[in-house]
């Protein structure tokens, strides 16, 4: 794997490059990823050039300069829960120097007529007033769009689809505007296929961490605690064990935190291939159990897709154990 360092005034930023397979057309691809400060895993490239184009419409505002040229100024991340879709939002307005603006989707939505397109109004306008107040980018953030967005069915079917409507016209608004900048996160895929045309080309998944971004992650928090010690071969043997899974960066970040916790009290400080191992299947089981809960619950809401999903839950256990 190869590795490219780009510098910016305060940040920088790895971009990698790793050989994966697309399709049966195009066989193999190279696909650039990139790290950011303060984050475990690696992410893909498009973050890396959605950071710079923010920060240079930051720079650019700040020295009274003429805006840059405008760019799609909007981007859907989807993927499965616990691998960083809005903690990478946040990371990048934050390290662009934007203000950022989050929104929680079903709070968005609510049970009375009309509050959906009326907050997101409300969200657009003062988002602008910000903007040219404090001479800043804003990043507007909606998460779990698909409850605003989503092919749903049911009683709310109306205010939702008033909702997305609302949407599509303050993106109108926004989109030959460089000081602004929409992001919207969604666990799931169940998003409008309009909607998502709206977005164009920036549309990006977060999958669950491969081999290497798994042994980064157990890395990263791995270093955080220096008062105890593993056994020389136990990162390998955790990466192998975690192979061809579901499980997220989120998990891994739960993982390494509890197994400290346990080595700290119980084991003299020392984290062994038998205490990390046990402790590894408990938390799969807990994890298996809370992700079925998170896809019945997107059924009760959403519909069939994600049940049959849940239904398929067999091979996911199969995979974890």
């Amino acid at each position: 794997m190869a590795s490219y360092l780009f510098t910016s005034k305060s940040n920088f930023f790895t971009i990698s490059l790793s050989l994966v397979l697309l399709s049966n057309i195009v066989p193999a691809q190279a696909e650039r990823m990139c790290t950011f400060p303060g984050l475990a895993g690696h992410y893909p490239i498009k973050f890396f050039y959605i950071y710079k184009q923010l920060a240079e419409v930051k720079d650019a505002m700040k020295d009274g300069k003429p805006l840059p040229k405008a760019f799609k100024n909007r981007l859907l991340i989807y993927g499965t829960p616990g691998n960083g879709k809005t903690t990478i939002a946040r990371t990048i307005a934050k390290e662009a120097g934007c203000h950022f603006v989050y929104l929680h989707g079903p709070e968005v939505v609510n049970k009375y007529v009309g509050q959906g397109p009326a907050n997101i109004k409300e969200t657009f306008e003062e988002a602008r007033e910000y903007s040219e107040l404090h001479n800043i980018p804003v990043v507007i953030a909606i998460d779990e769009i698909d409850a605003i967005a989503a092919n749903t069915e049911g009683e709310q079917r109306a205010e939702h689809k008033a909702a997305t409507q609302e949407l599509w016209t303050q993106l109108d608004m926004m989109q030959d505007d460089p000081r602004l900048f929409f992001m919207c996160m969604t666990n799931t895929d169940e998003v409008n296929e309009t909607f998502k045309t709206r977005l164009g080309n920036n549309i990006v998944e977060l999958k669950a961490p491969d081999t290497d971004t798994r042994k980064a992650v157990l890395q990263f928090y791995k270093q955080k605690h220096t008062g105890q010690s593993w056994e020389p071969t136990l990162l390998q043997k955790l990466v192998d064990n975690t192979n061809n899974t579901k499980i997220s960066i989120r998990f891994l970040q739960d993982y390494v935190e509890e197994i400290y916790q346990l080595a700290k009290h119980e084991y003299n400080g020392v984290i062994t291939e038998k205490l990390a191992l046990e402790t590894l299947a408990q938390m799969k089981a807990k994890y298996i159990e809370g992700w079925l809960k998170w896809a019945r619950n997107k059924t009760y809401k959403y519909g069939t897709n994600v049940l049959q999903t849940a239904t398929s839950a067999k091979i996911l256990v199969a995979g974890l154990f």
